[in-house]
């Protein structure tokens, strides 16, 4: 893998996987400060309790509180670093496995930031900005598709129903008893059920039929749903492009951003497949 990845590629995806083991190192940390701190308020709690003095137990006391009132932040840096963690890792896991995958087309470096700085405004739009095309993607997936396209495709479906159906005929010249045999050969010889019959004897009338389960309102084609897709496909990868270079910019300028841990592999590591058109969409 790592070997047919343009240089920056290689360089960002070895520093995403450090930022990995640094979080790790972080979270391990924190769980080594939570440790201590639990065997200091045992330690302390004995003090207070064999304190030869009322002061001296006051005293042990008011450093136990201490003791626990860290204990407490510790515990809320230890769920801190664990998301940080959980994050840094699944950006990195998923840009592993996207470059891992099998592919005929080079990658290359994709076209060089435009991003000069880091503004925090910029950054929530554009994550605004991702967040409406990818409702709106869901929304045109889950649109129904126009009547046209769906009584084609029921009438298609009924033709194959229908062709399936082979009818043999055995006795026709009297040497044995004379039969008629139906069988279907769709997805293999069998029985042919209710449905095949009636595709057989009546398409007309079954197509009408199962059209009355559908809508006649407005829809999208096929084509148009598609195009559509497309088009959303592009704009959100070119967001979530700039989105990663407001990133980039903001660790530049010293300022920690967390990354997304379900963005575009491509758009973090700033690639684009050598032969991709225009149409080229998220995975």
């Amino acid at each position: 893998m790592a070997n047919a990845l343009p240089i920056n590629v290689r360089l960002k995806f070895q520093r995403l996987a450090q930022e990995r083991d640094d979080a790790r190192a972080l979270l391990d940390a924190a769980q080594a400060s939570i440790v201590a701190n639990e065997t200091a308020c045992g330690q302390m709690a004995r003090v207070r309790d064999t304190a030869a003095s009322a002061a001296d137990q006051e005293e042990a006391a008011s450093k136990l509180e201490e003791l626990r009132d860290e204990h407490q932040r510790l515990v809320q840096l230890r769920h801190q670093r664990d998301a940080e963690h959980r994050r840094a890792a699944l950006v990195c896991g998923r840009c592993s496995n996207w470059l891992e995958q099998p592919r005929q087309r080079r990658l290359r470096e994709a076209p060089p930031s435009k991003v000069t700085h880091y503004e925090a405004s910029e950054l929530a739009r554009v994550r605004s900005r991702i967040v409406d095309l990818r409702s709106e993607r869901a929304r045109i997936e889950a649109s129904p598709l126009d009547r046209a396209t769906i009584e084609k495709a029921v009438r298609a479906q009924v033709a194959d129903l229908a062709k399936s159906i082979q009818i043999r005929v055995s006795g026709e010249r009297g040497d044995a008893a004379f039969r008629i045999e139906m069988t279907a050969m769709a997805g293999g010889w069998h029985t042919p059920n209710s449905l095949e019959v009636l595709a057989w004897m009546d398409p007309e009338a079954l197509t009408a039929r199962l059209l009355t389960s559908y809508s006649s309102g407005d829809g999208m084609t096929a084509q148009d749903k598609a195009e559509n897709s497309q088009r959303i496909q592009r704009e959100l990868l070119q967001s979530e492009r700039e989105e990663e270079d407001l990133i980039e910019a903001a660790r530049v300028a010293g300022v920690l951003v967390q990354r997304r841990d379900d963005a575009d592999p491509r758009a973090i590591l700033g690639v684009v497949e050598a032969s991709s058109r225009p149409t080229e969409v998220a995975a």
